[in-house]
């Protein structure tokens, strides 16, 4: 036998000294806990669009996944990560709520919105010594950018005002003079009134025939020779008959007086052409 079998009773002593020690080493691990333990616990849920986009832009990723293995390992992750046996339920047990932050916006790679919703119950982050001087680096070289891209927006703003207004000045130039032309044309066409009804009343209904005839006598007689005195319609017909037939026996080398003298030749009326407007 390796023990004897043992009558007496146990003693409460080594009860109490068992309890005592129970009790520190529950209260050892209760203050660990509270040192090893955050007070705020942060969870963020994508959705599984915002998940595959993110995947597959993610630069940092030398092989970028394909969308099937995407959708596998979300599917996978999906599955092990049900309520029953999510890690924000050992949270639950010791009073530590997690802030739940949704993230749905596909476009928000920054993640503005998420960092201010933890912002709100967390504050703003702390700043170390050590990154004090890059921080107000960073922030005066944000400074300069800002007030050069507010200079060159100025002067755009101010170029296109300065070009805008000679457009305007240019453009009510040209309207202020079309303006000045049909109003010089307006007062033209209401002075002249008067004179163009008299025309038109009392001179162009006497002056259109004239014309008219005019033009026939012209017509008939281009040479003007109808307006001499002595001037004889049958007469011409006839000297011109005369010098019709004495051309005739020029042609034909007959030798005999010529039955017009020549003192009474009649040239050859030379083509005149007349305009019938040239007389208005």
């Amino acid at each position: 036998m390796l023990f004897d079998k043992g009558d007496e009773q146990d003693s409460d002593v080594e009860e109490e000294n068992n309890e005592e020690q129970f009790d520190e080493d529950v209260e050892l691990y209760s203050n660990v806990l509270k040192k090893i333990l955050p007070d705020i616990v942060v969870s963020l849920e994508a959705t599984d669009d915002f998940v595959c986009d993110k995947a597959m832009r993610d630069q940092n990723n030398d092989s970028r996944l394909d969308e099937e293995v995407v959708l596998k390992r979300l599917n996978e992750f999906r599955t092990n990560d049900g309520r029953d046996v999510s890690p924000l339920n050992f949270f639950d047990e010791l009073d530590i709520h997690p802030l739940i932050v949704p993230v749905k916006d596909n476009t928000d790679y920054s993640m503005k919105a998420s960092y201010a919703a933890v912002a709100l119950r967390m504050g703003r982050p702390c700043r170390y010594g050590k990154l004090m001087d890059r921080i107000e680096a960073a922030e005066k070289k944000e400074r300069k950018e800002l007030e050069a891209m507010r200079v060159k927006e100025e002067k755009a703003l101010k170029e296109l005002e300065k070009m805008m207004q000679e457009e305007r000045e240019d453009k009510m130039e040209y309207w202020l003079y079309a303006l000045m032309q049909e109003e010089e044309e307006a007062a033209l066409a209401a002075a002249g009134e008067p004179m163009r009804n008299y025309l038109i009343n009392h001179i162009f209904p006497t002056l259109t025939p004239a014309l008219l005839e005019a033009e026939y006598l012209f017509k008939l007689n281009p040479t003007g020779k109808m307006l001499e005195p002595g001037y004889n319609l049958q007469a011409e017909k006839l000297l011109g008959k005369i010098k019709i037939l004495d051309d005739a026996l020029k042609d034909l080398d007959i030798k005999i007086d010529p039955l017009l003298p020549p003192e009474c030749e009649v040239e050859d009326p030379k083509p005149h052409t007349i305009n019938p407007m040239s007389a208005l």
